[in-house]
């Protein structure tokens, strides 16, 4: 129960069960005013509602009309409210049964009937298209899924474009076995004749003796004579030209001199690669070494002995040191001929 000072206005929270029936004098602990609490006054409503919990308890003397309704307002609000019928349960609808799956031809159709109609909207999820077989499709259409003619075409075309290199390859070698007489190099020798081509055979090259790479090299201007030298005393030195009279170009031509005695033994014999002369002067201050390193000079061979074109010579020159005292004669022969790029 809340009570209040009547001085101070201070409120207190007094519990019921303190104040007697008759009231209590109590004192403000703040202004020290004391003052009568009244016990809290019993509403009719409050005395009906007791009387119901408690059956045995008898309603209060002199209870007024007030009372008897505010009772039977509180019985009526005891009453439990009536609890609602429950709803009924529905019953489950059967599961539809399965469509009969349609005839390859009734399917046709209906794939034909559908045809035009308007796409399925963006939240359903469209079924997925079944490719039809080749006996099932219908006229005009192309459902082969094997090789189309755009991925044969490009099937075939690598090998045709293959041959026709190769084919190109071929008239550009046949051309230049043609033009072979003109080159500046040589060609290998084929395993096979061409037509039109008149350079030999690998076969007729590998057979041919060493006497016919020579026989067509002439020989000119060959001449002997003995020249002093300073560090090595005399020498002996034979020295010409060998003429290419071949119908096809030679190079790298060696020949042998030799010494004689009188009753034709060889006493010396030497071969050099034309190519190589040396002056007089040369040959009589130069030492042993030096001559020789001159005459086998590779520059002289490549800029006198290379390519020689039928009628074109190249000049030698052999030299002896210590030449025997007995040498009555002297020789020169072609030992060796290549043609170009061999």
């Amino acid at each position: 129960m809340i009570i209040a000072c009547p001085n101070c206005k201070t409120k207190y929270n007094l519990p019921d069960s303190k104040i007697p029936a008759g009231g209590a004098k109590v004192k403000c602990s703040k202004c020290a005013h004391v003052f009568k609490a009244a016990p809290p006054r019993t509403e009719p409503e409050d005395q009906a509602l007791d009387l119901l919990e408690n059956p045995a308890a008898k309603a209060p003397q002199g209870s007024s009309q007030a009372f008897e309704e505010a009772f039977d307002e509180a019985v009526g609000q005891a009453k439990p409210a009536p609890k609602p019928a429950p709803k009924p349960t529905p019953r489950p609808k059967p599961a539809p049964e399965p469509e009969p799956e349609p005839e390859p031809e009734e399917e046709a159709q209906a794939e034909e009937e559908s045809f035009g109609e308007q796409a399925p909207a963006e939240d359903e999820a469209p079924a997925e298209e079944e490719i039809p077989d080749e006996e099932d499709e219908g006229p005009g259409l192309d459902m082969d899924l094997g090789a189309s003619p755009a991925r044969e075409k490009m099937r075939k075309k690598p090998p045709v474009v293959a041959l026709l290199l190769v084919v190109l390859l071929l008239i550009l070698v046949y051309g230049a076995y043609l033009l072979q007489p003109v080159l500046p190099f040589k060609l290998p020798a084929l395993p096979f004749s061409l037509p039109g081509v008149k350079a030999p055979v690998a076969a007729e090259k590998a057979a041919e003796s060493p006497a016919n790479r020579v026989k067509k090299i002439a020989l000119l201007n060959v001449r002997q004579y003995v020249a002093p030298n300073e560090k090595a005393g005399p020498i002996f030195v034979i020295e010409g030209k060998a003429m290419n009279t071949f119908d096809t170009p030679k190079e790298r031509i060696r020949v042998e001199g030799a010494l004689y005695d009188e009753h034709g033994n060889v006493l010396a014999s030497k071969q050099i690669l034309c190519g190589n002369t040396l002056s007089h002067l040369q040959l009589q201050v130069q030492t042993e070494e030096e001559i020789n390193a001159g005459l086998a000079s590779e520059v002289g061979v490549l800029s006198n002995n290379t390519f020689l074109k039928p009628g074109m010579d190249t000049p030698f020159m052999i030299v002896f040191f210590n030449p025997p005292k007995n040498v009555k004669e002297f020789g020169v022969k072609v030992v060796d001929a290549l043609d170009p790029a061999q």
